[in-house]
């Protein structure tokens, strides 16, 4: 139970850092505004529908930026992108590092 919790705050945190990062070029938006955008985004993909969460945390730090809201969503395109790349990767490596039936 305390590595699973290790392990979840340890991808929010990898979050934030990330799309405070790829905010770079736009502006600089502080870890805790990166922090509340995280949250609020997973908090609106767990209640609407087709993760609009992403739509949320755009359109907040968009509104925390003074910018416009097309120029935030790119740092989600890549992201979503990064995310695409990131699981296929650790199911190889998952595979390939257990023991498992062929079978399968």
């Amino acid at each position: 139970m305390a590595l699973a919790l290790f392990i979840d705050i340890f991808n929010y945190i990898s979050r934030r850092l990330r799309w405070r990062v790829l905010l770079a070029p736009v502006r600089r938006l502080s870890l805790f505004r990166a922090t509340q955008a995280v949250f609020a985004g997973q908090f609106g993909n767990q209640i609407l529908p087709m993760r609009l969460g992403e739509v949320v945390r755009t359109y907040i730090v968009s509104n925390w930026l003074s910018t416009g809201f097309a120029r935030v969503v790119p740092s989600v395109f890549v992201e979503r992108v990064m995310d695409g790349l990131w699981w296929p990767s650790v199911s190889v490596l998952s595979r390939r590092s257990c023991r498992c039936r062929k079978n399968l």
